[in-house]
């Protein structure tokens, strides 16, 4: 199960707490133990305070002790939710905001600016897929996959091996491109940013492990942050002309790293 579907989750289920229509500000998640395929997730949600302008909700995640079946639909029965809980896998605080005019506007140079050559020799939709599972002996054993069944985003993985190749671990780049692949309802800008937040949670260890030659057999998220730096109306992820969706660009490295990564 991704992390990023229990951030999903828990994040919609706080924004769904408050009847106002406040924008997504920050999540804030920690994964204590690995959640279990086999069974939902049950979520607590309890407000933590708040005001006119803010608010700031507590997620606590739980399973079954027993296993579950899914429904011909996919999911599993409401009921399942009633059974014996084990202990809590997942926390996080969420916090929602309301939207605001921007008063200072700043950034460094950007992604599309320092890798434009990289970036403009070719378009996106010729860079590979992203792999399902981007570890080196998976990806020769299925050098084509394909775009693997990951929901929501089309994700391609722009080749950085020459600009890293000379580089220290610290100083290398990995670039995702992205985009939806359908639309999505613009009534709800929300969704659109926790789409974005899919696609941060998408391959990040693995692109860690790549990037220090490691072989790694398992990985996990362990405490993940992600934070809106605008309103999210300026997320919303829209269709072009052509009626496919616009690119995102992800820019991922890793500063430091002892044991655990800071990405």
């Amino acid at each position: 199960m991704s992390g990023a579907a229990v951030l999903q989750a828990a994040s919609e289920s706080s924004a769904g707490k408050d009847s106002r229509r406040l924008d997504l500000h920050t999540i804030q998640g920690t994964f204590i133990t690995k959640g279990l395929g086999e069974r939902p997730f049950v979520f607590d949600v309890v407000p933590v305070g708040g005001g006119r302008t803010f608010a700031t909700w507590y997620v606590k995640v739980r399973q079954p002790t027993t296993a579950s079946v899914l429904n011909a639909d996919g999911r599993f029965a409401l009921s399942d939710s009633q059974k014996p809980l084990g202990a809590v896998c997942f926390t996080c605080l969420c916090s929602l905001k309301n939207p605001e005019d921007t008063y200072v506007d700043n950034q460094g140079q950007t992604v599309q600016e320092r890798f434009s050559d990289i970036l403009s020799s070719r378009p996106a939709d010729a860079w590979p897929y992203v792999p399902s599972v981007d570890f080196k002996w998976m990806t020769s054993l299925f050098p084509n996959a394909g775009p693997g069944t990951f929901p929501i985003l089309e994700m391609r993985k722009v080749d950085m091996a020459d600009y890293n190749a000379a580089r220290p671990p610290a100083e290398r780049k990995e670039i995702i491109l992205y985009r939806l692949l359908r639309p999505l309802s613009s009534e709800d800008p929300n969704q659109h940013a926790l789409a974005h937040a899919y696609a941060a949670d998408r391959n990040g260890l693995l692109m860690l492990a790549l990037d220090h030659d490691i072989e790694l057999e398992a990985a996990a998220t362990l405490t993940w942050s992600f934070f809106m730096h605008t309103n999210v109306e300026d997320a919303l992820m829209r269709q072009g002309e052509s009626g496919a969706g616009e690119w995102w660009i992800l820019e991922d490295s890793f500063p430091r790293q002892r044991g655990q990564g800071l990405r």
